[in-house]
């Protein structure tokens, strides 16, 4: 019985592709018609892509190319980022020196019996950076921190209704409760 279904399916998928898409029909048909020794292995039709090749049954990934600066830089894109951010990062901490803070001491007079607490003074005033967003700017973090805020204004709310002219304002004040917890 699964004999003849398999059967009756394989010719329908036949007439359709027939039908509907007639040139790749007659490249399949002139693919079934050609000896073996013309087509090409299965090995080497599967993979088409220009950083592997394919060998007997083996994937070999091509050689990752240096940098101009002699450097491995990951192919992946995320990996990539990830990779130049640290790198940055690094090269910023060994252009900026840490800033020290040296104590300034004040002496009490000795006839104060209260004692005094030295007053610590920068030696270098650091620039504080313009107020930022608390959203992230990588999207992946953004939409985990903007579910995660929604989701967290939508447990303060009472449950969702189920009417739809209710469900409607429901919406509306979940929207505006988000709005003012973004700002």
């Amino acid at each position: 019985m699964e004999l003849v279904l398999a059967i009756v399916v394989l010719a329908g998928a036949a007439w359709f592709l027939k039908e509907k898409h007639p040139e790749l029909y007659n490249q399949l048909i002139a693919s079934l018609n050609k000896p073996k020794a013309e087509t090409e292995s299965s090995e080497t039709s599967s993979f088409r892509h220009p950083g592997i090749k394919p060998t007997l049954g083996k994937v070999v990934v091509g050689e990752s190319k240096p940098s101009a600066t002699g450097e491995q830089i990951p192919e992946d894109s995320t990996l990539r980022r990830h990779y130049l951010q640290a790198k940055q990062a690094a090269e910023q901490a060994v252009a900026q020196p840490a800033v020290l803070e040296t104590p300034k001491v004040v002496e009490a007079p000795k006839a104060v019996e209260a004692v005094e607490v030295a007053e610590v003074v920068p030696a270098v005033e650091v620039a504080k950076p313009a107020q930022k967003s608390a959203i992230p700017e990588d999207s992946a973090l953004r939409r985990h921190y903007l579910s995660q805020l929604s989701a967290d204004v939508a447990a303060s709310l009472p449950a969702k209704p189920t009417d739809s002219s209710l469900k409607r304002h429901y919406e509306q004040l979940l929207a505006a409760k988000l709005a003012d917890a973004l700002k």
